[in-house]
């Protein structure tokens, strides 16, 4: 494994350390990758998503679309795009 994803690795172990989340209560914070793609490409990068869960190869099946313009933790979608 290289140096760069070791770290990255080691990032991610460390932001999940941090989850605090009580799902009878729905309070607490969670982990995210946050991911930009264009709104045209909304539809086929759903497909793919959800050929990834039903291979098993993806880690969760939950996924959220934020719309442009809507604001996620502090930061704002860009016009043309959607977030995942």
């Amino acid at each position: 494994m290289s140096d760069s994803l070791r770290f990255v690795s080691h990032r991610i172990e460390d932001y999940a350390m941090q989850v605090t989340f009580e799902p009878a209560e729905g309070t607490g914070t969670v982990v995210y990758n946050l991911s930009l793609i264009h709104q045209e490409d909304l539809e086929y990068t759903l497909s793919v998503f959800k050929a990834t869960c039903e291979a098993g190869v993806s880690p969760s099946g939950l996924i959220r679309v934020i719309k442009e313009g809507e604001v996620n933790d502090g930061y704002t979608i860009p016009k043309g795009h959607c977030g995942l």
